[in-house]
């Protein structure tokens, strides 16, 4: 769930640069307005701006915002009788754009969801307050330039592996952001005690009301619980759903979560314990794989009997790095020092989308392995770690401010961390570090960032995360179906013992586990049954009792495989990597997927 500085390996990326399929649009052509009105857009979506008031608990309050919104329409018109409604969708975080999502993935979504000649759905999304195209937004850090010099900046303290000396040069990092967001405040900005999920769920409840009140042709009801959500939620998605499950159940249709936060350990103090539980056993399952696939993995050794033999050869390298750091220079001159962090921080990344990235690492690392450091160096200007700053000056604001967003959403729904002292900050980062010895350092830097926050939540929601037994009767204050829970069975930063905790809090409700690694079962690998199971959870409220295993159809260095094209499931870039045996094209790679999961960096 985790936001990154730039989504490596993903579509959505800072700046201005957009995916392959998705178009330029001048969202202030668009008058907000506090009816939802769509115009069509982008040729084939139709996007509203709606006004939301900044604090749903004082009216007295009479500030708004504009939410940014777009839909796929379903494949039939709305009064067809297979027309099965919108599925409201948000593809995590916190912090990514919703409008993004529906530009790459709705499509996909929608082919996952539909069940032809049966049920047929508009697939929605939309940047939550302060993100993207919603105004106004988050702006601490206003261009790229900016970003890419935190990015620089932060590269100083070594992902807090280097003792209290790292992590008192990290909070003086963050207290300078929280400084200069309190400068932002006092200049003007003052949307921040209105951004937590609270705010966000309450912004859902409207939209939705909105939608389907009119189609059951009671446009003036007060009776919201006319309106029932249907809601797919991927990664942070997940805590949206489960938040929206638990303060409004009489509003819930279905929602599927995919990819599952644990409530408690998101909101509580110390906080991400949990969630980076599988992280090194995703390593142990990647050399696993690399043994099985022999001669297509690069790091495979002829006379390599165990998957540990090629662990302790690529340990001992990164490890190398670690005591004597190496300096580089890019193909256009930048300068670089790599470190064993570089490898750590690029296997954070690419454990999110292991196909086809488990690939790209394997080669990625062989090759520094043998000396040649090209393939490192330009992940690593992929993910922002050395970014051409000259030409950032020069470059226009950012639609992309998830750098800003995360903190400003996360500090907001945690625990009060600031005045917290040198030895808490260093205990915790140690703890992290215990949890997972590869990414556990990364992942405590979220945290960090709330050591200096500026601004407490004007409203917070702490639970109780439970929701009631479910009936298809449409009662008042229940669900109409239970919580469908999904989950890989090696999640890197959402652990399946993440999911059945928050299952075993909603009544009835089931969880689907997918026999694959990787975050969320949508981004990780192909799996019919999966989808299956999906469909019929959106067309009859169907979960599965208990748990239900379903195997992925194909996965890393299978030929052919892909994931985000329903039928021969082909990406660009599937293919698109020289193995070691010769099979593949050799051809760069464009993406690995259409939503953007990929951590780089937390902050």
């Amino acid at each position: 769930m985790f936001l990154s500085r730039k989504p490596n390996l993903a579509v959505l990326v800072a700046g201005v640069t957009l995916a392959a399929g998705q178009a330029v649009f001048n969202w202030t052509t668009i008058t907000p307005s506090k009816e939802l009105v769509w115009h069509s857009c982008m040729t084939r979506f139709e996007c509203a701006r709606l006004l939301v008031p900044y604090d749903w608990q004082d009216r007295s309050d009479e500030r708004f915002m504009a939410l940014a919104i777009q839909k796929l329409p379903a494949v039939v018109p709305e009064d067809d009788p297979t027309f099965g409604g919108s599925i409201f969708a948000n593809p995590g975080g916190p912090g990514h754009s919703g409008t993004l999502m529906i530009q790459s993935a709705a499509k996909y979504l929608q082919q996952t969801v539909d069940k032809p000649g049966k049920k047929h759905y508009e697939i929605v999304s939309w940047d939550p307050r302060g993100i993207g195209n919603s105004v106004p937004k988050v702006e601490c850090l206003h261009r790229p330039y900016d970003v890419s010099s935190y990015n620089l900046e932060s590269r100083g303290y070594h992902a807090l592996d280097m003792g209290r000396t790292s992590v008192a040069y990290a909070l003086g990092i963050f207290q300078g952001m929280g400084l200069k967001c309190k400068w932002e405040m006092d200049h003007g900005l003052d949307i921040l005690p209105y951004l937590g999920t609270v705010d966000v769920v309450d912004d859902l409840k409207h939209m939705v009301e909105l939608v389907e009140i009119p189609r059951r042709g009671n446009i003036t009801s007060n009776n919201t619980t006319d309106a029932r959500l249907q809601f797919y939620g991927f990664s942070y998605g997940t805590v949206i759903g489960q938040m929206f499950a638990s303060r409004y159940p009489g509003n819930v249709g279905r929602i599927a979560v995919d990819g599952v936060v644990d409530m408690e350990d998101y909101m509580a103090t110390p906080g991400w314990l949990t969630s980076t539980a599988n992280m090194d056993n995703c390593v142990d399952h990647f050399f696993d794989l690399c043994l099985k696939a022999k001669t297509k993995c690069a790091l495979y050794k002829e006379g390599d009997k165990c998957a540990s033999e090629i662990e302790a050869r690529a340990e001992s390298f990164i490890e190398s790095l670690d005591n004597k750091p190496i300096g580089a220079v890019m193909s256009d001159g930048r300068r670089a020092v790599i470190t064993g962090h570089d490898f750590r921080l690029l296997f954070g990344t690419i454990a999110y989308n292991p196909v086809p990235s488990y690939e790209i690492f394997d080669l990625t690392l062989a090759s520094a392995m043998q000396g040649n450091y090209t393939l490192l160096l330009e992940e690593l200007a992929q993910m922002g770690e050395y970014t051409p700053i000259d030409q950032e000056c020069k470059a226009p604001t950012s639609m992309d401010n998830s750098l800003d967003t995360l903190a400003a959403i996360y500090c907001l729904d945690a625990d009060d961390l600031t005045g917290k002292d040198l030895d808490y900050w260093t205990a915790y980062a140690d703890k992290m570090a215990s949890t997972s010895r590869w990414f556990g350092f990364s992942v405590a830097q979220i945290q960090f960032a709330c050591s200096s926050w500026p601004v407490r939540p004007k409203n917070r929601f702490t639970g109780p995360f439970r929701s009631p037994p479910a009936t298809a009767a449409l009662a008042r204050d229940r669900p109409a179906a239970p919580i469908l829970f999904i989950s890989t069975r090696l999640d890197p930063v959402s652990p399946l013992a993440s999911a059945r905790n928050m299952q075993r809090r909603h009544a009835g409700a089931g969880l689907l586990i997918q026999e694959s690694s990787g975050h969320t079962a949508f981004n990780s690998a192909p799996s019919r049954c999966r989808d299956e199971t999906i469909r019929d959870f959106f067309d009859q409220g169907i979960v599965p009792y208990g748990e239900r295993v379903c195997k992925e159809d194909c996965g890393p260095w299978d030929a052919g495989c892909s994931v985000f094209t329903p039928g021969n499931r082909s990406v660009a870039g599937a293919g698109a990597v020289r193995r070691r045996d010769g099979s593949g094209d050799g051809r760069g790679r464009s993406d690995s997927g259409p939503l953007a999961f990929s951590p780089v960096r937390i902050l």
